[in-house]
Formats: structure tokens, sequence, C-alpha cells
């Protein structure tokens, strides 16, 4: 009765639902950071310019405040942001997420000329290397993204930005609504994960744990079990190369006898 049970668990701790769209959604609020450049005119909620002299740059225009609603028990797991716009031959520079008012992770700007008529940041599976990421910081009001611009050319150019959610400064959020994958330790271990992000190889620490081995299970965001295997114990810590799994948000199930731990841990390359 125990192993049918355990079995059970098992299966219910590893099911989840396929991957939510949120949005897009519109800005409600744009603005300019306090850096150094050419402050954008913001003519409206949904509407900014700037005209920059040659060989010059721009403020960081900001849009926020986007009104997402994404359940509390979610995983995040992409954002993609779409500027559309009208430009004369201006390059965007840095192109960040803003979480918790403040511009944080990887540069995704592409850095060249932003021809007609828009263009799409980030990706379904791409956290913009933030791995902090939850769906309090995301619903808040002043998350949101951040674009700079420059002028490379020797005459002044102008750009206008539109910002409606089909034509404009729009934001997705993909997530994993989750459905029973909830972090949690058991009686067996206190279990750490690290670092987190990760890069090639995830270390797991298993405090008062004395057992030579142990089973771990890595599980994706939509719920496929891409390893299952023992792994030797090495002065109460495991570790497994995480080399060849593409960046995202993966659930870690620490087995052992009747019991399990689940983690959660986020690959950034």
């Amino acid at each position: 009765m125990k192993f049918y049970y355990f079995i059970l668990l098992s299966l219910f701790l590893t099911i989840t639902k396929s991957q939510s769209v949120a949005g897009p959604l519109p800005a409600n609020t744009l603005s300019n950071n306090v850096a150094i450049g050419t402050p954008w005119n913001i003519l409206s909620t949904t509407f900014a310019d700037v005209t920059l002299n040659p060989y010059s740059s721009s403020k960081g225009m900001v849009g926020s405040n986007f009104n997402f609603s994404i359940p509390t028990t979610a995983t995040i797991v992409g954002v993609e942001a779409v500027f559309s716009y009208s430009s004369t031959n201006l390059s965007d520079t840095i192109v960040k997420l803003v979480v918790g008012g403040i511009e944080t992770g990887s540069n995704n700007a592409v850095g060249s000329t932003l021809s007609c008529c828009s263009r799409t940041y980030g990706a379904s599976n791409s956290l913009w290397g933030v791995s902090s990421l939850n769906p309090s910081n995301v619903n808040s009001s002043n998350f949101g993204v951040v674009m700079y611009v420059n002028n490379p050319y020797s005459s002044a150019t102008g750009i206008i930005m539109c910002c409606v959610p089909s034509a404009g400064l729009g934001m997705k959020i993909y997530y994993n609504p989750g459905t029973g994958i909830i972090e949690s330790q058991t009686s067996f271990s206190k279990i750490t994960v690290y670092p987190q992000p990760a890069n090639d190889l995830v270390s797991i620490g298993l405090y008062n744990y004395n057992e030579p081995t142990i089973e771990i299970k890595i599980i994706d965001v939509n719920g496929r079990i891409i390893r299952s295997s023992e792994f030797r114990v090495w002065s109460g810590k495991a570790q497994l190369e995480t080399s060849e799994f593409p960046n995202g948000v993966y659930t870690l199930q620490v087995i052992s006898q009747n019991q399990i731990a689940i983690k959660r841990f986020v690959i950034t390359k």
C-alpha cells in the first residue's frame, strides 16, 4: 500500500498544465528614466517620440503598468516585448526588463537600425537573465521594459512610438499555471539547490542525509521527465551536469524511499 501511494504521489507531482500566455497588454504608463541623454517627449499614455542630434543617445523610455494578473501559483517561463514605431535610422542600444522599478537582467537590444515597423524582444522561453521573476513582481505596476536608442549618423533623426497591444509597446508573459508542483521539503533532508541561476552545473545540498546515492528527476515546464537517475552523494552534496539543457525553469525531484522533496531551479546561459 505504501509503495502504491508513493507512485500516485509521484505522478501527481509531475503533472503540469500546458504553457499559458497573458497578453499582449499595452503599457499604461510611459516615462523617462534618470539616465544621461536626450529625453523622450511623452505625448500621451500611448505615444512618445524623440529626436536625436548626430551621434547622440536618448534616455531610457520606460513602459510600465501593464495590468497583468498572473495566478500566484504560476511559474514565469518567458517574456516578450514588442515595440512598434515609425523610425528614421535610429538604433536600439539597450532593451531590458524593469522589475520593481529597477532596470535589470540581460540586454536584449539588437543594436541595429529600427527599420519599419516593429521589433520583438525576448521569447516564450526567455527570462531575460532575471531568475527572480514571479507573479508578484510581474503583476506590479512598476514592472515593465525600457528602451534606449541612439543616432549613429551625421544628421538629426527621430522616432515615434505608438503603444497599443496590436501595434506598439506590448508585453506577453508566458507561464506554467501550476497543478500541484509545489516546492517542498521532507523530513529526510533539508535540501538546497545552487547556484541560482545555474549554467552548466547544479549542486544539491543534502543535509542530514547518510546514504551513498540518491534518486533525482529533472522535469521541464511541460511536465516531461528529461533526466532520471541515481546520483552519488559526496560530503552531503550531489552534482549534475546541466550544460545540455536550454535556458528555462526546471523542477527537481529528490526521492528517498517513500519521500519526495521538490525544488525549482533556473538555467541561464
